[in-house]
């Protein structure tokens, strides 16, 4: 079914209906992070836009974006490979997102207004709200989108845009590992929760040096949760995901 006529229009509000790009984008990208679409994989500019029913240009800008993110690469003179996932990703991304992330924490409560812990204590307020009221319709891509608003939140508190672009590339490209940790469910991202309110209280007294230390072990136990899911795979995905897959079996 064509997306439309494969045309696309930019334009500056962000709360403005997704671009195609954006469409195949998400599309092209959940598929990868369900494993519909497997690491080692060939994808074709021309195939996929007939697929998507446009024209190649959003495919090549999705493509593209994928590509920064670490979810494809490009094969010379032949489309992009889908990356496959190792141990060695794993180690290298969590030992980038420990260092920036307990810096970004540290920064965050140093340099956050009052009304900044404000809005951020709206945001965590409307994400619990968002985890209580979906219960089991909670799919695991819900879960990683809710952590990711979280980590982005304290990014976003350091007034450090370069940081904030860093950290959020980085949580894009612990996506595809983090599909394998078994706290990606309703109950996981709970308990999630607590270690969360955590390092907010740490934020919202400035402390900076119990920020950095809440931040890294948070992350810290994240890896050893990918890890173990990684060496002794378990399901973690919700019902509803566990069917879509079975489906496209």
């Amino acid at each position: 079914m064509p997306l439309n006529d494969g045309r696309r229009v930019r334009t500056a509000d962000p709360a403005s209906k997704p671009t195609l790009t954006d469409t195949v984008h998400q599309s092209i990208r959940d598929r990868i992070i369900l494993g519909e679409i497997q690491g080692g994989e060939m994808l074709i500019e021309s195939q996929l836009a007939q697929e998507f029913g446009v024209s190649k240009t959003p495919i090549r800008e999705a493509l593209s974006l994928l590509s920064q993110a670490g979810f494809v690469e490009v094969i010379p003179r032949q489309g992009y490979r889908v990356t496959t996932i190792s141990v060695k990703d794993v180690h290298e991304i969590y030992e980038l997102r420990v260092l920036l992330e307990g810096e970004a924490a540290a920064l965050a409560a140093q340099r956050a207004a009052p009304q900044d812990y404000a809005e951020f204590r709206k945001t965590m307020d409307r994400l619990s709200a968002e985890v209580e009221a979906k219960e089991g319709s909670l799919t695991a891509l819900d879960v990683m989108r809710i952590d990711d608003a979280f980590h982005m939140g304290v990014a976003g508190l350091t007034k450090n845009s370069r940081l904030q672009t860093t950290i959020q590339r980085l949580l894009q490209q612990a996506t595809r590992v983090r599909w394998t940790d078994p706290h990606l469910s309703p109950e996981g991202i709970l308990a999630e929760g607590e270690g969360s309110e955590r390092i907010y209280v740490a934020l919202e007294q400035r402390d900076p040096n119990a920020a950095r230390a809440l931040m890294v072990d948070h992350v810290l136990h994240s890896k050893e949760r990918v890890l173990e899911g990684i060496l002794d795979p378990t399901p973690n995905q919700s019902i509803e995901l566990r069917a879509h897959q079975a489906r496209r079996r």
